[in-house]
């Protein structure tokens, strides 16, 4: 999902004797998503399922491809002179067409 806030699980039966699928289920699991709450008139993030650390090993194996991976996603392919839409719900490219 939109900011990593899900992993998707599909679950699969399979009939060995046909080679076929008997049944499936997909459904999204929360992952550290998180929800606003307010209390005492200031404003704080809880998570609304089970909150997962970083697990630094895991950081420290993928920090050379990070590297790597941010230096192609910040040059430019293209650009244009027309303005674009977007920024706000109110016309975003979630809830509506725009010249993206």
């Amino acid at each position: 999902g939109a900011y990593s806030e899900y992993v998707g699980r599909l679950d699969i039966s399979f009939d060995s004797d046909k080679a076929d699928i008997r049944d499936h289920k997909f459904q999204l699991v929360p992952v550290n998503k998180k929800k606003r709450i307010k209390y005492g008139g200031k404003s704080y993030y809880t998570y609304t399922g089970t909150g997962y650390m970083e697990d630094e090993e895991i950081l420290s194996a993928m920090k050379p491809y990070l590297k790597k991976i941010n230096q192609a996603l910040s040059q430019t392919v293209g650009e244009t002179v027309l303005q674009l839409q977007g920024g706000g719900k109110e016309n975003s490219t979630t809830f509506m067409r725009t010249g993206l």
